[in-house]
């Protein structure tokens, strides 16, 4: 399971790996850059909400998910995202998850 965490309003962001998977190591991010990425995918910042690795690839899939990352100039987190997005987890369904 990926997870974003958000303690306090001027802390970072922080993206965490489920214990259970090792796909990447945490990733950090400003409030403003992890509104952009979830802008990108079609979630709001004032949304919670977590979406499967599957279904995040599918989005990723979507040229216009590619021009709304491009237009925010995020793309390398596209890239990186879409290689999570293409792990292959056997049986294990994780899910990104965040909280704002």
């Amino acid at each position: 399971m990926l997870r974003i965490e958000h303690q306090q309003s001027d802390a970072p962001i922080t993206m965490r790996v489920s214990e259970h998977i090792a796909l990447v190591g945490d990733i950090t991010m400003s409030s403003d850059l992890a509104a952009k990425v979830l802008t990108s995918l079609g979630y709001h910042r004032q949304e919670s909400g977590q979406l499967s690795l599957q279904k995040l690839g599918t989005a990723l899939e979507d040229h216009r998910t590619y021009a709304a990352f491009a237009k925010a100039g995020i793309t390398p987190l596209f890239e990186s995202l879409a290689f999570i997005a293409a792990t292959d987890c056997g049986e294990q369904h994780p899910l990104l998850e965040w909280t704002l």
